[in-house]
């Protein structure tokens, strides 16, 4: 899926990473004036190279590029994760016993079933990458009583006002999750119906889930998506959730694996399965989305809030604001205070989470917030303590500091060492916004700027100025403490753009798509030659160069998080058998000489496979 408009601020959430599942806590920088790289925003968290931070030894890899990410979709939740018959979806068009449309589990169930045991394999090919995987790997079949609910379930629901409800939901959702410019009139639409409908559709759905989690031992992909699509509807309903799914398992999947070159006919005992080179995308993404390793390396903590323009002083983003008077709230801070944050344990739970602040840089602790409710948008109902006279109140903060603690310096590093030098890559959520979209980084390009000196000169592009000596600084008073000397960059970052699924994609690749992310920066060196850190934006009446102007509006253009998983990680194997799906993979990826298989007509070309005998 492309989003190149003005809408690309919405972005794809991994349900899991970065507020998300699977990964390590980490915190940010907290507030101090002097801001340089934090205990986790540093290079031992990204697990960068020793000489990482060394000026003189990164400053001339201008350009650096690995292998390409492949594309891949995210497998949003509103298709049902990897449950999506896709080519039936995709195409429209049904089988004698398939359909790719429908909200009730117990028909899609019912018509796996007659699949099955018509056995043919035009018809196999056609069901989901997750019924495929359980039907390869399952071990015993679903008892009749269940059966019998199912049919029962189906019975009662199918052809309802409220099954006929859900399905036109979910076609809003997959238009939605186009982020064209129909996006904001339909999200409009799209919430005041479901809003007025969710009491009329959550039993069905809560029915549905309860199946669900009995087919779990039978059906486990399939079940665990489809759960994800009845619980997100029963949760979700009154908001657009089209970009929920697992971009943090295609990211790191794109990055670590081998682009599978064709389709494999799956054999295990008496059973045979085609999965297309889709199927394999999508179960390598499964793997490392939901069974990721134990281990997270990262930079910089998910931002929370979307109002950049009311969270931005002098073009950089607030700690955050205390909002006063009758009537304050979510979305509406009135007449807000800029706070300035001295201590925050960020990953602590709400209700219960403290912080410290006050209302000047310099004082930081004279406020203390006890965090009782999140209201969305980084916003919290509080108890305020006035900790000299020990006075409390109840009143809403907002606490926007995350959104700017990813440092530059750090992500200048992490390009040259991940990237040009090692090959590995990272996956960056490119925008500072409530929700995230987790991208493949595989390239960039660095172009210096130059610098307006006080004494009226220029120094070129890429040479150091003390920061003494730079004009108009007006992010002086943040530099870190070790800063002696600044140089200016603008950087493009290339990443692997969502596409697909298809069950099949052309060796010229014209189906793996990439985005590119701009963004203005300022490195902080120290005497002795170290990046310490690094600003945002674009120093003011800097010579011949124009300003980006940012997706999220007044803040400068930049990444909201990095990460990455050690170089030799590899997913865990629980639900889905990793090993399986390694096969699978080394298959499609064999020399051997294909065989052809027809799919017409959802197919338009035969689709080159080579068998495969899975233990």
């Amino acid at each position: 899926m492309s989003r190149k408009i003005s809408i690309r601020s919405v972005y794809c959430l991994s349900l899991a990473l970065f507020s998300v599942a699977g990964c390590q806590k980490r915190t940010f920088n907290k507030g101090e004036i002097k801001e340089a790289m934090g205990r986790y925003n540093s290079p031992e968290s990204l697990g960068l190279s020793a000489n990482a931070l060394n000026w003189e030894n990164i400053k001339n890899e201008v350009r650096g590029a690995r292998e390409q990410a492949w594309s891949d979709t995210w497998w949003p939740h509103y298709s049902k994760g990897l449950a999506d018959r896709y080519i039936l979806r995709s195409t429209s068009q049904k089988s004698e016993n398939l359909s790719g449309r429908g909200v009730t589990i117990s028909d899609f169930v019912q018509q796996y079933l007659q699949a099955v045991q018509k056995a043919d394999p035009k018809e196999l090919a056609l069901l989901s990458p997750a019924e495929k995987y359980d039907y390869l790997m399952s071990k015993k079949s679903i008892p009749q009583a269940l059966v019998d609910e199912l049919s029962a379930y189906s019975k009662r629901h199918r052809g309802s006002v409220h099954e006929a409800t859900l399905l036109r939901l979910e076609d809003k959702l997959e238009r939605l999750g186009k982020y064209d410019e129909t996006y904001s009139s339909l999200n409009q639409e799209y919430a005041k119906e479901s809003r007025a409908a969710a009491p009329g559709f959550t039993p069905l759905l809560n029915e549905g889930n309860e199946l669900a989690s009995q087919l779990k031992d039978y059906l486990p992909i399939t079940s665990h998506d489809w759960s994800l699509w009845l619980n997100t509807f029963s949760w979700a309903h009154d908001e657009e959730w089209a970009w929920m799914g697992i971009c943090n398992g295609w990211s790191p999947a794109a990055l670590r694996e081998k682009k599978p070159v064709r389709s494999v006919m799956a054999i295990r005992g008496n059973k045979r399965v085609l999965l297309t080179e889709g199927d394999i995308r999508g179960l390598l993404s499964w793997a490392w989305g939901w069974q990721f390793p134990e281990q997270t390396l990262g930079a910089g903590v998910r931002c929370d809030a979307s109002e950049s323009r009311a969270i931005v002083k002098n073009r950089r983003i607030i700690d955050g604001r205390l909002c006063e008077g009758k009537g304050s709230r979510s979305g509406r801070c009135v007449g807000a205070n800029t706070i300035f944050i001295g201590s925050d344990d960020q990953f602590a739970p709400v209700p219960g989470r403290f912080l410290r602040f006050g209302f000047d840089s310099q004082n930081r602790k004279t406020h203390e917030a006890r965090l009782l409710n999140s209201l969305g948008n980084a916003y919290y109902e509080a108890e305020i303590k006035d900790l000299k006279t020990g006075s409390k109140r109840n009143q809403i903060i907002q606490i926007t500091q995350a959104c700017r603690d990813m440092n530059p310096g750090l992500f200048h590093a992490a390009l040259v060492d991940l990237v040009a030098r090692r090959k590995l890559g990272f996956v960056v959520d490119a925008d500072r916004y409530t929700q995230v979209w987790n991208q493949p980084v595989y390239a960039y390009e660095m172009t210096y700027l130059p610098i307006q000196k006080r004494d009226g000169t220029v120094a070129a592009p890429g040479e150091p100025v003390l920061a003494s000596d730079v004009k108009n600084d007006i992010y002086g008073e943040f530099r870190a403490e070790k800063t002696n000397r600044i140089v200016q960059v603008r950087t493009k970052v290339v990443y692997a753009a969502e596409n697909g699924p298809f069950a099949f994609y052309s060796p010229n690749g014209e189906q793996e798509h990439r985005e590119e992310m701009l963004s203005d920066y300022t490195l902080e060196i120290s005497q002795k030659g170290k990046v310490v850190g690094g600003e945002w934006g674009l120093l003011p009446g800097t010579p011949g160069v124009k300003p980006l102007r940012a997706s999220n509006a007044s803040a400068p253009a930049a990444p909201d998080f990095i990460w990455n998983y050690p170089e030799k990680a590899v997913p865990n194997s629980d639900v889905l058998d990793y090993g399986v799906v390694k096969k699978i993979h080394e298959c499609s990826l064999s020399p051997t000489t294909p065989s052809k298989f027809d799919l017409a007509p959802w197919v338009d070309s035969p689709l080159s496979y080579v068998e495969c005998v899975i233990d």
